[in-house]
């Protein structure tokens, strides 16, 4: 059985997005690389990096209303560290959203300026990219104060690339989700989040890895959500879930679905899966 965190997959319109952004980026001043603000690690994509072309990058760690704010604190701290600009933002609850516009300006100052002594007419391009279901039609919907871009709870919903006009001298390029061609120990976290469809990785392991997750970082949200007390193995997990929620406790699709609408919709509080700590360890 191969490991369900290390997929191998590319499929065909995400190279075709990828495709269609290093033909564009030649076009575009600054990107904009939307981040889930509870997998801001796993969601973080090497390919826009290596796309970039030395072009400034603003990470927009959205869906900060759902992410622990001490963890989203030391992901910006250290991404900023690294030489990224970052800002957490909540396309829906509007949190910092009026500042990505300003701070925009901020970071292309130098060429601006520059523009300006060549008498060169004042016109910005961003390009906006992030995987699946991070939010990127969300944000922009709610930086031009109108539904413009189709949004869902899934991912892929975006299938093509559009300009619009963020104001009269910044434009936006907005692009589909992509991912990258092998997830490894990412897989896992981007199932959990919902950032990858829900049969690509074997739904079983990923809800047990998510109880292991809760019952280590948010035990008592865990419990407290399920009235969970004595926990002896995976099962009882079940049991308690199926008994608070009034279904059968061997009824494990249900199950597993509760649970991930729960995580994913703030029933279990503030969560974050890519703990600063445990992963840095790792890579250093």
């Amino acid at each position: 059985m191969s490991d369900p965190k290390n997929i191998n997959w590319f499929p065909g319109h995400m190279q075709k997005a990828k495709r269609e952004m290093q033909e564009k980026i030649k076009l575009v001043n600054i990107i904009y690389m939307v981040l889930d603000s509870r997998i801001p690690k796993s969601s973080f994509n090497p390919l826009i990096k290596e796309i970039a072309s030395n072009r400034p990058i603003l990470l927009l760690l959205n869906k900060a209303d759902l992410a622990d704010s001490n963890e989203t604190k030391k992901w910006m701290d250290y991404y900023k560290a690294q030489g990224y600009y970052c800002l957490d933002v909540d396309a829906v609850t509007g949190y910092n959203m009026k500042k990505i516009v300003p701070l925009t300006y901020e970071i292309l100052k130098e060429k601006i300026d520059k523009n300006k002594e060549r008498g060169i007419k004042l016109s910005m391009k961003a390009m906006i990219t992030g995987i699946p279901n991070v939010g990127k039609s969300t944000i922009i919907n709610a930086l031009v104060k109108k539904k413009i871009t189709v949004t869902g709870d899934k991912p892929g919903v975006t299938k093509n690339q559009q300009w619009v006009e963020l104001d009269k001298n910044l434009d936006l390029l907005d692009t589909p989700g992509v991912l990258w061609p092998k997830l490894e120990d990412n897989g896992t976290n981007l199932a959990l989040t919902g950032a990858i469809k829900d049969d690509v990785m074997p739904i079983d392991e990923v809800v047990k890895e998510g109880f292991e997750f809760m019952n280590t970082y948010y035990r008592d949200a865990f419990y407290s959500r399920y009235k969970i007390s004595e926990i002896n193995s995976i099962y009882d997990y079940y049991e308690a879930i199926a008994k608070a929620r009034g279904c059968k406790s061997d009824d494990y699709e249900k199950i597993n679905n509760i649970f991930l609408h729960d995580l994913r919709h703030e029933k279990l509080g503030r969560v974050t899966i890519d703990r600063f700590t445990s992963i840095w360890e790792r890579t250093i």
